[in-house]
């Protein structure tokens, strides 16, 4: 981790690695980092929702993922806001989301609506693994079946931890 002070605030640069990673919102956990009202974040390298570190080959094949790892979402943190208390309200904002290079989703049968399904070209197939090449300065992504759609990068999971003091 690196910071460096902007505008009177503090810019931390988290590179994402193994222990950083978990699976649930607790309290217990500690933070991996303190940050000050106004500061920014610039985390880097954190792995998809699945714990992947390179897209799926097949709706079954196994792939190459973070070891060790939790049940649930992979998620990066916590952060720790100086000065915070329970029942505080606290803003979050996003600056900036820059996607990696590769992304995917299934489609098909049970993943999505007909008419999305059929907008895919893939109308009532079985489950269909996507794999989306990302274009950032295009702002496009474009997957196997050669459809192209423009990217609206997000955040999958962003909260607060649970007060659970008495389970740590």
């Amino acid at each position: 981790m690196s910071a460096s002070k902007v505008e009177s605030r503090m810019i931390h640069a988290l590179a994402v690695e193994p222990h950083l990673l978990h699976g649930r919102f607790s309290s217990c956990r500690v933070p991996v980092l303190e940050v000050e009202s106004g500061d920014q974040i610039d985390f880097r390298g954190i792995p998809d929702v699945a714990w992947g570190l390179e897209p799926p080959t097949s709706t079954t094949a196994p792939r190459r993922k973070v070891e060790p790892r939790e049940p649930g979402p992979c998620m990066a943190g916590p952060i720790h806001l100086k000065d915070a208390a329970p029942g505080d309200a606290i803003e979050i904002v996003l600056e900036r989301i820059i996607p990696g290079a590769w992304g995917w989703t299934y489609a098909g049968r049970g993943m999505a609506t007909p008419d999305h399904n059929a907008s895919l070209g893939i109308a009532d197939a079985p489950l269909t693994l996507l794999i989306w090449t990302l274009d950032r300065v295009a702002g496009v992504a474009s997957n196997q079946l050669g459809t192209t759609v423009p990217l609206r990068p997000f955040l999958g999971t962003i909260g607060l931890a649970p007060d659970e003091a008495d389970a740590c």
